[in-house]
């Protein structure tokens, strides 16, 4: 900045400290930190140089000219930041001096522009005849008046700030056509929240971080959200506010405050808010898990309860659910005559596939049903879609904008997903077996056309959106709960001793594991139950809606806020859980905490209306593959790695699954078979 004009706050920096020379090598020396930081993208070949400019001026140039606007600046400090520059550039394009490369050349290639004081840029515009050139100073003052800042709000920094970030805000959002549409948008809304926040000063709401305007809290989520809610939960409380777009939304972390949104207040947050995955890939939320609370959900519940996730019918397919397993047995024992490594998340993905398949729509999937991406792939896109933070579903008015690339996405899912859906259907209408077992989508189309006889009105676009939440809800919850608990019993070798011990004094070692011997497997309860508590397959429950206003523990909770209930952060509160980051089944000995939802220091399936219908089913396919695979192999890790370098990251979705497939080389321990 050079001594002209009066902002005394920037000048006050420079009269207390002459000591630039010292701040120049420092910005210079954290210019080369970043860069090394970044030299692997910069460096790279294969980046083009315009993606390299760009990356450049995002992380490279903020560090190296931090603070510089209140340097008194001298030639010296502008030649030293340009030389520093220009070998940074030209190592990117891959050139040295000695190639006679101009330097204009470079910083063109990479459209990046040189270092220079402030008062020397050129003014673009036409002037007017007879006028003068404009210069910098002009532009500042017009600026300076177009904005309202006076030279006295300089010395209150407060003001300062939040008068520029306001204005400069509103340029942002009107620079163009699509800015122009969301300020447009921006200030129908705000007509639109402004009674109800005049409403919500009279009431009190639960505590909360303050959010940014139109965004509200969104930027504070990030690609794990379960874990940046707990944070958050434990500075504000188990009751937390915050504001996602326009909607408000309540995050529940703590046992006490859930047993108050699903018992106690259970009627009043049982609906779902609206969700566009939902709406565009299972026919307006016509699906079980995110259809609204009201006449066709209780009628499609009964139903699913009553006729598809019975105990009589889950019983009905006990000799299918042997079939697939023996098969995955055979696969991992042939890879442990070898002595290889297998992928045993990919097996039990495929097996809990297999098992969801043939129970729901008669047969094993055809892998080609789907093209190149396969069925599986398809299946995770949409739920990973169906997981994100879709801006059209906080801010509504925005949807047509599409500012996501969502839209497109989910419209190219559903139609795949229709196709699919219509064949098995007609496969089902025209078959003529009479003699095979009925599978869900046989049980479903009984019930089309017979609305005088039966309370069940079910429609084609109904059994396609119950077939993709039966597939979606048992495929990868089930998977992912397999890996999850396989991965804590190899980082725990005592716990695998011990659950062996009773697996041989209740199976012996000449036959595999049979669901009749199930119920006989107390210590294997509580290793599902741990597992559970640390990993449950959904870390957020599926978010429950405010069908009226409410008063909660004294606080106030509007109609269509949103209600997440955090899953993963009730297993780990301290408060209730000693050691709570710790693996150790023991600390259910002579408990009666179960995984029905009647506890809700353990919810993973949810509780009240809204629970999981299918946790029955859920719970005898975890219990029995996990006791036949700790029954029938020893597991160690390839490489001589040890089990506590095992990578315990997770993936965020729908469902959390690990980030990093299980591999593990079986040896076979059965003594015959």
């Amino acid at each position: 900045m050079f001594r002209e004009g009066g902002d005394k706050a920037a000048r006050s920096m420079i009269h207390k400290d002459e000591g630039i020379d010292d701040d120049v090598t420092h910005r210079i020396k954290v210019g080369w930190l970043k860069w090394r930081v970044v030299t692997g993208v910069l460096c790279d070949k294969k980046v083009p140089l315009k993606l390299k400019g760009k990356f450049y001026r995002m992380a490279i140039r903020p560090a190296l000219l931090y603070g510089s606007e209140c340097w008194a600046i001298k030639k010296d400090y502008v030649r030293r930041m340009e030389a520093v520059e220009i070998r940074m550039l030209r190592w990117t394009c891959g050139r040295t001096l000695r190639d006679l490369t101009p330097n204009s050349t470079i910083r063109k290639s990479l459209g990046v522009d040189a270092v220079r004081r402030v008062e020397s840029i050129i003014v673009d515009g036409a002037r007017k005849r007879g006028r003068p050139m404009r210069k910098w100073v002009d532009c500042l003052r017009s600026d300076l008046k177009e904005l309202a800042l006076t030279e006295d709000m300089a010395s209150d920094r407060k003001v300062w700030r939040l008068k520029t970030r306001f204005e400069l805000y509103l340029f942002i959002l009107t620079m163009d056509w699509t800015g122009t549409v969301l300020a447009v948008a921006a200030l129908i809304l705000l007509f639109q929240v402004l009674p109800w926040k005049t409403r919500a000063k009279t009431k009190r709401l639960p505590p909360g971080p303050r959010g940014l305007p139109i965004l509200g809290n969104l930027l504070m989520v990030g690609s794990k959200p379960h874990r940046d809610l707990r944070l958050l939960a434990l500075k504000y409380g188990p009751i937390m506010h915050l504001r996602f777009g326009f909607m408000p939304v309540i995050v529940v972390s703590s046992p006490e405050a859930a047993e108050l949104f699903l018992k106690t207040h259970d009627l009043v947050f049982a609906s779902r808010p609206p969700h566009e995955a939902s709406k565009c890939i299972c026919y307006n939320q016509q699906n079980l898990a995110f259809s609204p609370y009201g006449s066709y959900w209780r009628n499609m519940r009964k139903m699913c309860t009553l006729e598809l996730l019975s105990n009589h019918k889950i019983t009905s397919f006990r000799s299918m659910r042997k079939q697939e397993l023996d098969l995955l047995v055979r696969r991992i024992r042939e890879a442990a005559t070898s002595a290889v490594a297998v992928d045993l998340s990919s097996e039990v993905t495929s097996f809990s596939t297999d098992v969801s398949c043939r129970m729901i729509i008669g047969k094993k999937y055809n892998r080609d049903d789907f093209g190149e991406k396969g069925f599986t792939a398809t299946l995770r896109e949409a739920m990973q879609i169906g997981s994100c933070f879709n801006l059209a579903d906080y801010i509504p008015q925005i949807r047509v904008l599409d500012l996501q690339r969502l839209t497109k996405r989910m419209k190219a899912i559903a139609k795949d997903f229709d196709d699919f859906c219509e064949k098995i259907i007609e496969e089902h209408v025209q078959s003529e077996d009479e003699n095979r077992v009925k599978d869900f989508v046989d049980v479903m189309l009984g019930f089309v056309g017979s609305e005088e006889t039966h309370e069940y009105r079910v429609e084609r676009d109904t059994i396609k959106a119950i077939i993709l939440d039966m597939l979606a809800a048992s495929m990868d919850s089930s998977a992912a709960t397999i890996d999850w608990t396989m991965t804590e019993l190899i980082r725990h070798p005592r716990v695998t001793k011990k659950l062996r011990n009773e697996l041989e004094s209740v199976v012996g070692t000449k036959r595999m594991v049979e669901e009749s011997d199930l119920e006989k497997l107390e210590y294997l309860d509580m290793v599902i139950k741990e597992s559970f508590r640390l990993h449950p397959a959904a870390p957020l429950l599926a978010p429950h809606a405010a069908r009226e206003d409410c008063m909660v523990n004294g606080f106030h909770i509007p109609k269509d806020a949103r209600i997440m209930i955090n899953a993963w952060a009730i297993g780990r509160d301290q408060r209730v859980w000693t050691d709570a980051d710790e693996f150790y089944p023991e600390r259910f000995v002579g408990s009666d905490i179960d995984l029905g939802g009647h506890n809700f220091e353990l919810i993973p399936f949810g509780s009240g209306r809204r629970g999981c219908p299918g946790m029955q089913l859920a719970l005898t396919v975890v219990r029995l593959v996990v006791a036949q695979l700790v029954h029938c192999f020893d597991w160690e890790l390839p490489d001589n790695m040890l089990p506590t370098e095992l990578d315990m990251t997770e993936d965020f979705g729908l469902v959390c699954p690990r980030a990093c497939h299980l591999l593990v080389i079986p040896t076979w321990r059965l003594k015959t078979f």
